[in-house]
């Protein structure tokens, strides 16, 4: 068995949670030397109707695709493509929730308390449009829409009282927040702790605020849909390619997503990190304060003495990690597998994903676009 990794993901209606699914299968399933690529565990007719959700987005003859209308569960598994060997490795899988716009609305609902009682990680996706409303102090009914949306999520991760787990509010619609306005990251980050109590309260009580992030995206791309007419009416029109051409001959007609990728990158880090903490606690140190002789003796009273001399992971994870990080994530591996035997097949695929998503990570956070993303409290 592999590691699975649940992912449940909110959102309001129309905010755009199965247009970013199908766009993330999208760019993923394609294999790439040297990277990462998603397979979808499923039957034909299931992936089948991710891919038609893509088609309908890109053709210019086809309306937007109807929003989730039911629960529902993907699972992905993830592979490698190593430069070098004539293979791919199957590193872990990723359990993907989707829940319908008005289904945590609805409220009481025990079988979203229970997943997210279970969830590696919680994605909570707000809608761009409404959003820029909100941090235009429009009184609109989008405006309204998105406190209301945006308070019902944060009251259903409070009341499964898991401080510690990871959540990353995505922004939808990233382009047409920056096609409309000048706001940052930045700007809306701190329009969102000084605006919304019940925000700057969630983040107050959060253990690790560093896992607590705003990550914009765009599932598309600039210069893939036009916003014409009136804004409060919000009228999004895809550009015909005809059209398009003609107004720019060198515009690209290729879908040009943002960061897309970014939550799935963050997931393993974030769980790391976590079981970090939880050492550091157990123990009552700090790894970093460990050198020399000290770290070696500590290592063999917990009969970990390999874990000091297979330093390779160490170079591929955040400072802290170094000489206990093969042990820890060796013991993450048996938690999400359920598997007591790791073969080197399969702690050498998870060691190269963990590279692979923190290289994804860094060219994220050193943008200065990205300058803002989390939310400290």
């Amino acid at each position: 068995m592999i590691p699975n990794f649940s992912i449940v993901m909110l959102g309001g209606s129309g905010a755009g949670k199965t247009i970013y699914l199908s766009c993330l299968y999208n760019k993923l399933k394609i294999l790439q030397l040297g990277s990462y690529y998603l397979f979808l565990e499923s039957n034909g007719q299931r992936e089948n109707s991710l891919e038609k959700v893509f088609e309908t987005l890109v053709s210019p003859s086809e309306n937007w695709p109807d929003g989730t209308r039911s629960t529902q569960i993907w699972f992905f598994n993830c592979y490698l493509i190593v430069p070098g060997e004539n293979r791919a490795y199957k590193a872990c899988k990723f359990s993907y929730i989707d829940y319908a716009g008005g289904t945590f609305i609805e409220g009481n609902n025990e079988r979203l308390k229970s997943q997210i009682a279970s969830a590696d990680v919680l994605l909570c996706l707000l809608d761009g449009a409404k959003l820029l409303d909100f941090i235009e102090d429009k009184k609109t009914q989008d405006h309204d829409q998105f406190l209301y949306d945006l308070r019902k999520m944060l009251q259903e991760i409070t009341q499964n009282d898991r401080h510690s787990l990871p959540v990353h509010f995505i922004i939808s619609k990233w382009d047409y927040i920056k096609e409309l306005s000048k706001f940052s990251l930045q700007d809306i980050n701190k329009k969102l702790k000084s605006d919304i109590p019940e925000f700057d309260k969630f983040l107050q009580a959060r253990d690790s605020p560093s896992t607590t992030r705003l990550i914009p995206i765009s599932a598309l791309g600039r210069d893939f849909v036009d916003y014409r007419g009136s804004r409060r009416q919000r009228f999004i029109n895809k550009i015909n390619k005809m059209i398009r051409k003609k107004i720019n001959m060198t515009m690209s007609r290729k879908i040009e997503a943002l960061n897309i990728e970014i939550p799935l990158a963050y997931i393993l880090i974030d769980v790391l990190q976590g079981s970090l903490d939880k050492y550091e606690n157990k123990q009552g140190i700090k790894l970093e304060e460990i050198t020399g002789f000290r770290k070696f003796i500590l290592s063999l009273r917990s009969s970990a003495i390999l874990i000091y001399l297979l330093n390779p992971l160490s170079e591929f994870l955040p400072n802290g990690f170094q000489w206990i990080s093969v042990r820890i994530l060796e013991e993450i591996f048996r938690k999400q597998s359920n598997d007591s035997y790791i073969t080197n097949e399969k702690r050498k695929a998870l060691l190269k994903l963990v590279r692979q998503f923190k290289d994804d990570v860094q060219n994220f956070e050193i943008s200065p676009e990205n300058k803002g993303s989390i939310l400290k409290k």
